[in-house]
């Protein structure tokens, strides 16, 4: 089961966190967003759960994506597959759909839908694997 917590919600995400067999950690290619990502992995190291970082609604011409993938990696494990931003992803909470069932708008749900596939597979790969994420040993 995947649960969608609010961001900067601790009410809502330490419980998730507790039951959580792998955390998925979404960042913004922001300075901001760096800097937030340590009261959530600290939550996570608490609890001893393990944790990864995907990079969230990074934009074709984002000049810090790199710079973000450098500091994650030095932090933790990072997943390899990128989330764009996409008007897809808006769109389909709007209409309380998921990016990939508005395919046929025609507004990048296909392209959501391969990045989604990505993830998943790189997640299911950790979550049947003895690899943990988290920090680097």
């Amino acid at each position: 089961m995947v649960v969608d917590t609010p961001p900067g919600g601790f009410g809502f995400i330490e419980p998730a966190v507790r039951q959580a067999d792998l955390v998925i950690i979404p960042v913004r290619p922001s300075p901001m967003d760096l800097l937030g990502v340590n009261a959530i992995v600290g939550l996570c190291d608490e609890h001893k759960r393990p944790w990864v970082f995907v990079l969230n609604q990074v934009s074709a011409d984002s000049a810090f994506a790199s710079e973000a993938v450098a500091h994650l990696k030095s932090t933790g494990t990072l997943l390899k597959t990128n989330i764009a931003l996409r008007e897809a992803y808006s769109l389909a909470m709007a209409h309380g759909r998921t990016a990939s069932e508005l395919v046929w708008v025609g507004r990048g749900g296909g392209d959501a839908r391969e990045e989604m596939q990505a993830v998943w597979k790189e997640v299911k790969k950790l979550l049947t694997s003895k690899k943990s994420g988290g920090k680097k040993t």
